[in-house]
């Protein structure tokens, strides 16, 4: 995940995207990640997840993908803040919908682009 991460902020910097966006994509594509691996995969150490990293004109595009049995779209709209502020679990595609300039999930593929915020 450390790999995806730092690799999503190097380029985001290169493209010269602000410190701010640059922070945005870190946060997400950790959560993205993170909950590729755990709910995707379900912790199978021998399943991949798949990032790919593409800069368009001062937006970057991200793809992550798994091995799993994918999201919908209606999860990611909807994804909300648990009632219960202590629950730690529940909170990851609210998170990344709301880091991301625009997000898509289409089945083991979750497409995020960010870009400076005016």
């Amino acid at each position: 995940m450390t790999r995806a991460v730092e690799a999503a902020e190097g380029l985001s910097v290169q493209i010269g995207l602000s410190e701010e966006t640059t922070s945005r994509v870190g946060l997400a594509v950790a959560e993205a990640v993170a909950n590729a691996i755990e709910h995707g995969n379900r912790g199978i150490e021998s399943s991949e997840v798949r990032v790919h990293l593409a800069p368009e004109a001062r937006v970057l595009h991200v793809t992550i993908q798994d091995e799993g049995h994918g999201v919908d779209s209606e999860q990611l709209r909807e994804a909300s803040l648990p009632d219960d502020p202590l629950q730690t679990g529940g909170r990851g595609l609210f998170l990344i919908r709301e880091l991301s300039d625009r997000a898509e999930a289409a089945g083991t593929r979750l497409s995020l682009w960010f870009s400076d915020r005016s």
